[in-house]
């Protein structure tokens, strides 16, 4: 198999990150003004229920 820049990259999400964006967030250690800041979201905005904004489902 040739090497390439994805060889590391496992087949299986074994840390489970992608199940949920609050876990990402846990994972990074980002609070809500760390999102908000980099989404241009309220951190009032900021939440992980079925009304999560959308931006934060592309970005995370």
């Amino acid at each position: 198999m040739p090497q390439t820049a994805f060889n590391h990259i496992p087949d299986h999400n074994y840390l489970g990150l992608f199940d949920n964006p609050k876990t990402v967030t846990e994972f990074l250690g980002l609070n809500k003004q760390d999102i908000a800041r980099a989404t241009s979201l309220s951190p009032t905005s900021i939440r992980f229920d079925s009304r999560l904004p959308e931006i934060l489902k592309t970005r995370l």
